[in-house]
């Protein structure tokens, strides 16, 4: 310090500014929708794909900043999707396709390359309990052993080792939760009997069986946030020394 001269005054320490919370959701369907249009009242940023132009402007419409994404085609690339490096958080409700699996996965070195550099702390994918396979009506929790039987149960077992192997190489946290059928707003029980005529083989085959656990949209939202402010451990829940957590919800 100069004698005579003031001492310059501390600088004040400068405040973080957090960051916008952004949800990135991979197949912004019937749950895709749902949870985003909740996430919109809640100020979130929401970004996310869809199949057609109808459906993203609808999408739009919402405030959903929506782009039209098909992963199966042969030159489908995620470089155009500039609001997935911006996202917080990821959630995929994009199901198996027969024959190609989880379409997703042809394109793991993209999402590699744009999550590594991305703002990405919180993944969630949304599988379905037909891994467990034909528990005739037992109780089934996470402990149950995994049992695919069918072509589509075994393509949603190799997706969620897909998606667990990219978080391991992006040291990421994640969620997958195995759900029942979905049900919720012009989905009910009254709604599948009206629209009979117009079932796909897929949605017959799953009415046909004794057994079906069943989950409204809104349980799914509920469970999505719930796991946003849930510290995920490092040791393992099911598969072991990875940082997952499954959950059977019905």
């Amino acid at each position: 310090m100069i004698p005579g001269i003031a001492p310059k005054p501390a600088a004040p320490p400068v405040a973080s500014v957090p960051q916008p919370r952004h949800m990135f959701v991979f197949g912004a369907g019937f749950v895709g929708r749902y949870v985003s249009e909740h996430l919109l009242a809640q100020g979130w940023q929401v970004s996310g794909t869809c199949t057609s132009p109808a459906k993203k402007r609808e999408l739009e419409m919402l405030g959903v900043k929506a782009s039209v994404f098909d992963a199966t085609e042969s030159n489908s690339s995620l470089q155009s999707i500039h609001s997935l490096q911006q996202a917080t958080h990821l959630l995929i409700s994009i199901p198996p396709i027969p024959g190609i699996g989880d379409p997703l996965h042809n394109l793991n070195e993209d999402l590699r390359r744009i999550l590594s550099h991305g703002n990405l702390e919180w993944l969630c994918y949304l599988s379905s309990t037909s891994v467990y396979g034909d528990c005739g009506g037992a109780l089934v929790d996470e402990d149950h052993m995994v049992n695919p039987k069918s072509e589509s149960a075994k393509l949603r077992y190799e997706a969620e080792k897909g998606w667990l192997n990219l978080v391991n190489h992006l040291n990421l946290s994640a969620f997958i939760f195995r759900l029942g059928g979905i049900y919720g707003p012009g989905r009910s029980a009254l709604d599948t009997l009206a629209k009979s005529n117009s079932l796909s083989r897929r949605q017959k085959l799953r009415e046909s069986k004794q057994y079906t656990a069943r989950i409204h949209v809104a349980d799914i939202y509920q469970a999505v946030l719930a796991s946003m402010s849930t510290r995920c451990p490092r040791f393992p829940f099911l598969m072991p020394f990875l940082p997952l957590q499954f959950f059977v919800i019905s």
